[in-house]
């Protein structure tokens, strides 16, 4: 209804106002040599590969892929299929090519669902390698930065807070 609508919209804009309080005492403008820091110390956030060359393992029950991972004499009792495949990173899931990217070589994705069945990723070599230049990735490092400096401000703001509060019990439930 019309007044539960303006009372959250009260709400919203009373937290918002408050927010904005909390942090203009003590939000600090971040410069370029932490962006650079934060670039450099997390190369991997920044790094893209061409392609991928996996071995996928698939089967129909998540239970037949892990048994492939399980067993080191692999049996016939698993319906478990291997194959050699090159995914590209423009054409695959972004979800995938994520994971992919953050595995070494050797390492193995956990096991997901697919459209036929389950399937896990072997990392066999990654191909294509280019690091995106820092200046087209500041922007984004200046908004996760400032967005983690923000929810640390406001949280610490309610610690202290609640620190400072006299709370007494009651009543024990």
């Amino acid at each position: 209804s019309a007044d539960t609508y303006r009372s959250e919209l009260k709400q919203r804009m009373q937290r918002d106002r408050l927010y904005q309080y909390i942090l203009s005492s003590k939000y600090e403008n971040i410069d370029e040599d932490r962006l650079l820091v934060y670039y450099n110390n997390n190369q991997i956030e920044f790094t893209r590969f061409e392609s991928f060359d996996v071995v996928k393992i698939e089967g129909a029950q998540a239970d037949d892929v892990a048994a492939v991972f399980n067993n080191d004499n692999q049996t016939d009792n698993t319906s478990a299929k291997s194959s050699y495949v090159r995914i590209s990173s423009v054409d695959e899931d972004p979800k995938l090519i994520s994971s992919l990217i953050r595995l070494e070589v050797g390492e193995r994705t956990p096991i997901v669902q697919t459209s036929d069945g389950f399937a896990s990723y072997v990392v066999v070599a990654k191909n294509g390698k280019s690091v995106i230049p820092f200046e087209q990735v500041k922007n984004a490092i200046l908004t996760k930065l400032s967005s983690v400096q923000e929810s640390t401000i406001i949280k610490e703001y309610f610690e202290t807070v609640k620190a400072r509060a006299s709370i007494t019990i009651i009543r024990l439930p």
